[in-house]
C-alpha cells in the first residue's frame, strides 16, 4: 500500500480489519473540479473490495474531508471476478433512488451475468421504462466499485402469458348482473300489461257443450 492510499484510509477512519483489502493498492490519480471542492480518488486494488467495505467507504468518505463539497472514489481492481456481481446487486439498487416498492420488486427478480453483461428480468414495458430512467446510475455505481458492465433489461414473457391466461379464466358464475333501476322495472311491467289480450265482456266463458241436452225438469 502506498503512502497516499494509507493517508486517505486513515483520514476516513477505515476499520483496522479492512486495511488488508488495500495491501497491494495505490492511489493512481485524484480528479478534482476547477474550484477544487469536488474530489474523486482513483484507487487501484488487487481485486474487488467486499460489499461491507464498499458500504463503509460510502458512509464515511465525506467525513474525512469536511471542507470539500463532494468526495467520491473509483475502485480499479486488477483481477475481477464477475461472478461476484450478484453480491452487490441489492445494495446498488438501494443507492440509485428507486422507491421502496420498486426496490422490493427489483430485488425479487432474477439476475444473470452473461457475456453481454448483466441481464435483469422485468415484468412489463412500464417497469422496463422505469428502470431505464435510472439505468445510467446503476451502471455508474457498478463501475465505481470496479465492475464496468452493461445492464440489459429483458421482459419476462412467461409472466405476461400467465397474467393473460389468468384474465381469460375468470369464473363467470361469480359475476352478478347489475340490478335494474326501479324506473326500468316499472317500464317493463307497463309494457307487459299493454301486450295482454283484452277479453270481450259479453263473451261466454267456458267451453261449448256438444252432446244431447237434457231438460232441467227431467
Amino acid at each position: 500500500m502506498d503512502n497516499k492510499l494509507k493517508l486517505f484510509l486513515d483520514k476516513i477512519g477505515l476499520k483496522e480489519d479492512y486495511y488488508r483489502f488495500f495491501e497491494q493498492g495505490k492511489i493512481i490519480k485524484i480528479k478534482s473540479s476547477k474550484d477544487k471542492l469536488n474530489w474523486n480518488f482513483i484507487i487501484e486494488t488487487k481485486e474487488l473490495i467486499p460489499l461491507e467495505v464498499i458500504k463503509f467507504l460510502d458512509e464515511n468518505i465525506k467525513s474525512g474531508f469536511p471542507n470539500l463539497n463532494t468526495v467520491t472514489y473509483t475502485i480499479i481492481p486488477k483481477d475481477v471476478d464477475k461472478i461476484s456481481v450478484n453480491n452487490y446487486y441489492s445494495y446498488i439498487i438501494d443507492t440509485v433512488g428507486f422507491s421502496k416498492a420498486i426496490n422490493k420488486i427489483l430485488k425479487e427478480k432474477n439476475i444473470k451475468f452473461t457475456t453481454n453483461g448483466l441481464c435483469l428480468e422485468v415484468d412489463n414495458k412500464a417497469m422496463e421504462n422505469l428502470v431505464n430512467s435510472k439505468l445510467d446510475s446503476v451502471e455508474a455505481k457498478y463501475k465505481q466499485i470496479g465492475l464496468d458492465i452493461k445492464l440489459n433489461l429483458v421482459i419476462n414473457e412467461e409472466d405476461i402469458q400467465n397474467e393473460i391466461n389468468s384474465d381469460l379464466n375468470i369464473d363467470t358464475s361469480k359475476i352478478k348482473a347489475p340490478k335494474k333501476q326501479e324506473k326500468d322495472v316499472k317500464k317493463e311491467q307497463m309494457k307487459i300489461a299493454s301486450t295482454k289480450e283484452v277479453k270481450d265482456s259479453n263473451a261466454i266463458l267456458g267451453r261449448e257443450f256438444e252432446g244431447e241436452i237434457t231438460p232441467l225438469s227431467t
